[in-house]
């Protein structure tokens, strides 16, 4: 009696025990609309003509600025949420952004406008005029 007590109570514990979860589906419908955002920027920075430790460094160096200027790129990503184009990333991935582009999954590349940015919530959302986007 004990012996299909137990029996009954294990099988009872394999019905209780929670589905596997897989988001494996949903990762495969949605990767279509995730996006690549590459940004760029002109940054100007001021540096020293002096070696840190040089004799008067300090003194010349603030006299005599030198100017450095590289462009600065960064790679976010998006999700285009409908047909119209419209994609939301974060701010922080636009943020004083000079030049935006947009690559979709299927390697078209488009320049956006931006919608409407909030960086307090750290959310922009972008619009991009293609054809066939996938939503």
């Amino acid at each position: 009696h004990a012996h299909a007590a137990q029996t009954s109570a294990a099988r009872g514990a394999r019905r209780r025990e929670p589905p596997v979860v897989s988001y494996a589906s949903a990762v495969e419908r949605a990767a279509p609309a995730v996006v690549n955002i590459y940004t760029a920027r002109l940054v100007t920075e001021q540096v020293n003509p002096f070696p840190p430790f040089a004799p008067f460094s300090g003194l010349f160096g603030n006299l005599l600025p030198e100017y450095r200027q590289h462009i600065e790129r960064t790679l976010g990503s998006g999700v285009i949420i409908d047909k119209q184009g419209h994609i939301v990333t974060n701010y922080h991935v636009i943020a004083n952004a000079e030049a935006i582009r947009v690559q979709l999954a299927d390697g078209r590349i488009a320049k956006p406008r931006i919608v409407g940015v909030d960086p307090d919530t750290d959310l922009a959302v972008l619009q991009i005029n293609l054809p066939h986007l996938p939503v």
